[in-house]
């Protein structure tokens, strides 16, 4: 919660020294929605690219697309009222520096031909225009035949950290520029550059240059526009990028209802059955406790059922949380699912938690993860005990460990226990939240499922 105290502290400052600025738009992505604007009656974003911006652990994801005029371009896009003032505030994180384009997209306003178009991008390895070429953040302006061209700064922004980034003009014909670092001072990167030209907010375009043909691979978050200049840097600097432990996705199923999630975002789950025959998941009951009660089952011997949700989501870090108990710990086969994410069997970013049983070695009904491609790992000792809730908590710590952890926690002991597994695999993904099978979608652990959390 690092970000929610701060945030709360900083809102009458946001208030109280910008008397003057409106704020025309706020796309806050830790709400689970990647395109609508925070503010009543604002303009919200389409995903305009060829290709898609997805969305993260709070963020926007952006894919590099170094190439022009291809067809994996992915950018927001928003047409607002044209602002001949305004303050434009947004956090940006990449991992990689340098993506070898001479102008991958970060923001842009408007097309070339207008004469206020701007845009601020990265002016990567092939860049010809620019004095720095080697990932620095710039800036363009203008038409062809009256184009200002400034590379920002002499420093260069870091991967893996986060940056405010505040673009303001108040109709003085000098566009200003100042990065932040998280953690650090105001301006520690870049102190109000400078940028001459007149220029305007005539359209909000997060991903790509002013041509539309270039991404600068990177993840956005807390996105502010403001009608003014008048609001205060240091107070929108305080309140960080907001990303910090985002609910996503909560199922409980005390409240009756097997499918909608209680965070009141999208990922509502839905039925699904595979297998001759007819079976599904229903509503159950352990004790107090409202349960997803799965029947279990292999295709090749009748039908199975499970829940599921489309993401699609790519982010950094991210915790999936669950509880189970079954009364049968060893059920047969060797990959009996208790959750999955993506169902296109064993492609990249794809991953799930599974049973071993007496197909398999170790056999037993361990618990397992497999990730990605073909690699299976087990972990061994102990096994999971029958007829007790046990807590499950997959963790993919990106920035920091650069691995997914497995942790199984008893409800007899109640302590966090350590990882039972470990795996250098920071590129797997969110494609879907998948309850009750393999990746696969022909293997059931016969379970009942509790206070699922993403």
């Amino acid at each position: 919660m690092k970000y929610r105290l701060t945030a709360w502290v900083t809102a009458a400052c946001l208030v109280s020294m910008s008397a003057n600025a409106a704020l025309v738009a706020h796309y806050d992505f830790s709400d689970g929605d990647l395109l609508d604007n925070e503010v009543a009656g604002g303009v919200a974003f389409v995903n305009a690219g060829p290709s898609n911006v997805v969305l993260g652990a709070g963020t926007a994801v952006f894919t590099s697309e170094p190439n022009q005029n291809t067809a994996s371009d992915n950018y927001l896009s928003a047409d607002i009222a044209d602002l001949s003032t305004f303050t434009l505030s947004f956090w940006l994180r990449t991992d990689v520096v340098d993506q070898n384009a001479p102008y991958s997209g970060i923001f842009s306003s408007a097309a070339p031909s207008t004469t206020t178009s701007w845009q601020l991008f990265s002016a990567g390895a092939t860049a010809t225009s620019q004095p720095n070429n080697d990932g620095r953040l710039a800036l363009t302006s203008g038409t062809t035949g009256n184009r200002v061209d400034t590379s920002v700064g002499a420093n260069l922004h870091t991967s893996n950290v986060w940056y405010h980034i505040a673009a303001t003009y108040n109709g003085d014909g000098v566009l200003r520029l100042t990065v932040s670092p998280e953690g650090g001072t105001l301006g520690g990167l870049i102190d109000s550059h400078a940028h001459a030209a007149v220029v305007s907010l005539e359209q909000l375009v997060f991903g790509s240059n002013r041509a539309l043909n270039q991404t600068y691979g990177m993840e956005l978050a807390n996105i502010r526009v403001y009608d003014d200049t008048t609001i205060s840097l240091p107070a929108l600097f305080a309140e960080g990028p907001g990303t910090t432990s985002a609910l996503i996705a909560h199922y409980v199923f005390d409240d009756g209802d097997l499918f909608d999630n209680e965070t009141g975002n999208a990922f509502t789950l839905s039925q699904q059955t595979a297998g001759t025959g007819s079976t599904n998941v229903t509503l159950g009951a352990i004790g107090a406790v409202g349960t997803a009660a799965f029947p279990g089952g292999h295709t090749d011997d009748g039908p199975i059922a499970w829940l599921q949700a489309d993401a699609n989501l790519a982010p950094d870090d991210f915790t999936v949380s669950f509880w189970f108990q079954t009364d049968t710990v060893d059920q047969g086969n060797d990959y009996r699912g208790l959750f999955s994410s993506g169902y296109s069997g064993v492609q990249a970013g794809t991953w799930q938690i599974h049973s071993d049983g007496d197909g398999g070695a170790p056999n037993g009904g361990e618990l397992c993860a497999r990730f990605n491609g073909n690699t299976t790992s087990f972990n061994g000792a102990p096994l999971h005990t029958a007829d007790t809730w046990h807590h499950v908590v997959v963790r993919k710590d990106d920035a920091a460990a650069q691995h997914t952890k497995l942790y199984l926690t008893s409800i007899t002991n109640g302590a966090v226990a350590s990882p039972i597994f470990e795996a250098p695999e920071n590129n797997i993904d969110l494609d879907a939240f998948v309850l009750g099978v393999n990746r696969g979608l022909n293997q059931s652990y016969a379970m009942e499922l509790a206070n699922v959390r993403i």
